[in-house]
């Protein structure tokens, strides 16, 4: 039981590793969802 303990404590800094990527991920795409829709906007002003 205290092998599992261990490998689970191990495990948990790659859990909140990942979590940060995935929100770094939802951050850059909305980002870029930001800017297309910007693009976008400006492309029709100009039409």
């Amino acid at each position: 039981a205290l092998k599992n303990f261990e490998n689970s404590r191990l495990s948990m800094p790659s859990i909140q590793k990942f979590d940060e990527l995935r929100n770094q991920a939802r951050y850059a795409r909305d980002q870029i969802k930001q800017s297309a829709t910007h693009y976008v906007d400006c492309y029709r002003v100009e039409r």
